[in-house]
């Protein structure tokens, strides 16, 4: 779909629109298990694209765009695929196409630009890591839920008690955060005060009953102490994956840490940053 079916004109009145289409139509994220499930997928839109694309939240230079970002299911490193029927340069020379793999990367955060894999061999390569760690998450199990036929854990580590990699998949998470949180941002981890919470679908691996973890949405939480036996959590980001919405699962997420909290003699309340919409 080209920016609103209207005629896109540069300053000296040729019409480009045929090569300009709005982010959120152009992009598809995906997450897989394994690399024969690449195309079978379902892809989703994503809600925000601005921090990407700019405020007009447009591409330009590729006609039939489609932007297709695939997701480790597990461990969330993601791998970029652009295809086009057409780069605007072949019909206006002096026209400069979108660097899309240049936006994506300057999004990237500093210490961790690994997170987006640079071809299909690397991608393949973390499917094929992410299937030999059928490790328990790390942290502790506050929660389970339990939704048609499915089966949740929720799981908390505390920002003093963490690894680098749990680091690592908090930022891989925070990518994702983009796509859907406005003015969503990256959390500094070396913060004590922050608290991060996982929500992971529980599937058993196949021909074996050993537990697989998938990540199904992530919360952070950052303590304000009034004093040392007080505290005030408040949410800088709670999300849940987009092929896990509209289920109720988050509903049942937010429930599960309401209830942790409650338990905690320490808080005194429970806020958010910005309360969205469908925050409730």
């Amino acid at each position: 779909m080209v920016v609103e079916d209207r005629e896109m004109l540069t300053a000296d009145g040729r019409d480009i629109s045929e090569y300009q289409i709005l982010g959120q139509d152009a992009v598809f994220l995906k997450f897989v298990s394994d690399i024969d499930s690449m195309d079978s997928a379902p892809g989703y839109h994503p809600e925000f694209v601005h921090q990407h694309f700019g405020e007009q939240e447009t591409i330009t230079g590729f006609k039939n765009l489609k932007v297709t970002i695939y997701y480790t299911d597990r461990s969330l490193y993601f791998w970029p695929k652009i295809e086009h029927e057409g780069v605007i340069s072949q019909k206006f020379p002096d026209i400069v196409p979108d660097d899309i793999m240049l936006k994506l990367k300057e999004n990237l955060p500093d210490w961790h630009f690994e997170c987006m894999v640079g071809s299909l061999q690397e991608f393949k390569n973390r499917l094929d890591e992410q299937k030999k760690k059928l490790t328990m998450p790390e942290g502790d199990q506050i929660g389970a839920i339990r939704r048609d036929d499915k089966v949740f854990n929720v799981f908390k580590v505390k920002s003093n008690d963490r690894s680098e990699d749990f680091d690592l998949l908090i930022t891989r998470a925070e990518t994702l955060s983009l796509w859907y949180i406005d003015a969503a941002d990256y959390t500094d981890n070396s913060d004590w005060r922050f608290d991060f919470f996982f929500l992971y679908e529980v599937v058993e691996a196949e021909g074996t009953k050993e537990k697989i973890y998938k990540v199904a949405g992530y919360a952070v939480t950052c303590n304000y102490h009034m004093d040392i036996l007080k505290k005030r959590p408040r949410f800088a980001h709670i999300m849940l994956l987009p092929h896990y919405r509209k289920s109720g699962i988050g509903a049942y997420f937010l429930s599960e840490l309401n209830k942790h909290f409650v338990a905690d003699s320490k808080v005194v309340d429970v806020t958010a940053y910005h309360k969205s919409e469908q925050f409730s």
